[in-house]
């Protein structure tokens, strides 16, 4: 117990400010004796020992007037949506964002990096979790150790042993719907393409996807979702390899892309392939990038409000690190909106034997 006590959690039980926790520690005059009591009994009930380090940089932490964003290279319009909105609005509230890219395809210490914001003494840091992040191991470690130093918002469903406040929408609900408005189109054959490699790395979108095609009775065969990647080009190979495989009365009616980028390359192998979107093959995309609603036929797609939650966790950051109480955190989930395009078929009503 005494290991994973921080005084963050002293000073939330005390309800105090970690700063105050911190002279308490060191023996600073500038605390009340009755203030320096409560804290101090909290510390010799939970036989708390110090994060030296932590200690230090607490005592002598000026403001720097700047937030951490730890994410995902910033290789697509999702990424950078978040990344501009909240740097958008860090400068409207005079702060300043410093971004720590999480590499792509490579190895990485998530420690050293944890080990970079430590150093600069930030004000707080924001995580914007991608889908192979959140499987890491070493992940709720490091973000803990940094939650000894600043506080942490997170982009992200709830990530077990982390607690601090999460902000992520009710993906696997809207895909279910998703799928469900294909189904009521008349599919009775839709694959998810895109994603991680496997669908239970593909977090809530594939959860969404499975339980939609389960539950309402859909054909449920291995190649429906047997390809994954985030790009244009992996859309392309995922159909290719997905018409390839399966034979003509197989084939899906239907597609379900992981993002907007990964059903504008299965849009262009379809085009080459010489079949007709929606009337051959209804797609649906995520995440309402800013190109869908200009494809050939505009694609239907999810809104993730992804600008939007950048700029609540940035004012969440920058109030918990200006209370002199700490708030408790918090998780907040909001519904993203579906987008109803031509690409999905609407246009052409119900059909059968599809």
């Amino acid at each position: 117990m005494a290991e994973k006590m921080t005084i963050y959690d002293i000073a939330r039980e005390a309800g105090v400010a970690p700063s105050t926790v911190s002279r308490v520690l060191t023996g600073h005059s500038n605390v009340s004796a009755k203030t320096r009591e409560k804290v101090q009994a909290i510390i010799d009930r939970r036989h708390f020992t110090p994060n030296l380090a932590a200690q230090a940089l607490e005592q002598n932490k000026q403001r720097t007037k700047t937030i951490g964003v730890i994410m995902p290279e910033v290789t697509d319009h999702y990424s950078g949506k978040i990344l501009c909105a909240a740097t958008r609005e860090a400068r409207r509230l005079g702060y300043e964002t410093l971004l720590f890219q999480l590499p792509i395809g490579e190895k990485y210490d998530i420690g050293e990096i944890v080990d970079q914001l430590i150093r600069r003494r930030l004000d707080g840091a924001l995580y914007s979790g991608g889908v192979l992040e959140v499987v890491r191991a070493d992940l709720p470690g490091a973000l803990n150790r940094l939650m000894e130093y600043m506080p942490l918002v997170a982009i992200s469903p709830p990530i077990a042993g982390i607690n601090c406040t999460f902000l992520h929408n009710d993906l696997e609900t809207t895909i279910y719907h998703a799928v469900q408005h294909l189904y009521m189109l008349g599919h009775r054959r839709t694959a998810f393409i895109g994603g991680a490699r496997t669908m239970r790395d593909s977090g809530a979108r594939a959860c969404g996807y499975l339980r939609a095609v389960r539950e309402l009775g859909l054909t449920d065969i291995p190649s429906y979702h047997g390809e994954g990647g985030f790009t244009a080009e992996s859309g392309e190979i995922a159909v290719l390899r997905l018409f390839s495989e399966t034979s003509a009365g197989h084939r899906p009616s239907a597609i379900l892309a992981f993002s907007d980028l990964v059903a504008l390359g299965a849009l262009k192998q379809l085009h080459v392939m010489g079949l007709q979107v929606p009337e051959d093959v209804a797609i649906i995309g995520c995440d309402n990038t800013f190109f869908s609603a200009y494809t050939l036929p505009p694609l239907t797609t999810i809104d993730l409000y992804s600008e939007e939650r950048a700029r609540t966790a940035v004012n969440e950051l920058i109030n918990c690190s200006k209370e002199s109480t700490p708030k408790p955190p918090f998780t907040l989930v909001r519904a993203p909106a579906f987008i109803v395009r031509e690409s999905c078929g609407v246009m052409l009503g119900r059909r059968e034997n599809l």
